[in-house]
């Protein structure tokens, strides 16, 4: 059993044997925008915050997030609207940073890894 904070949320699950993260958040906790496509952590479909960090879920065992605070994709709203700023500073950000995440999207970046790094770039603003 483990116990760690998912999108501001404590939550438990029992992973299965050596289960992924990605496994956890999918299979137990029913989150579904982290994506499972590669399983070697080059493609970022299934990238989150771990403790605050950028991680490819499906290479972190989910034994190895018991304590930790997790965002997914899901997780990003609640994120932004807690930043620092007003709601228009932080679409002023996003549309600064869009170009540059746009060009992450032809490198094979998918979706929830540009979101996730969104939120990472807002935070630290």
């Amino acid at each position: 059993m483990i116990r760690f904070t998912v999108n501001g949320v404590e939550q438990t699950a029992d992973p299965v044997g050596p289960e992924s993260l990605l496994t956890t958040l999918r299979d137990r906790l029913g989150l579904f925008g982290s994506k499972n496509a590669c399983e070697q952590g080059e493609c970022g479909s299934c990238s989150v915050l771990l403790d605050g960090r950028l991680v490819c879920s499906c290479l972190v065992m989910a034994a190895d997030a018991d304590g930790s605070a997790v965002v997914t994709v899901e997780g990003v709203p609640g994120i932004v609207s807690q930043g620092k700023g007003s709601a228009e500073a932080i679409a002023n950000g996003f549309e600064a940073i869009s170009a540059f995440l746009g060009s992450l999207a032809k490198d094979g970046i998918e979706v929830p890894e540009k979101l996730t790094v969104r939120t990472k770039v807002l935070r630290a603003a």
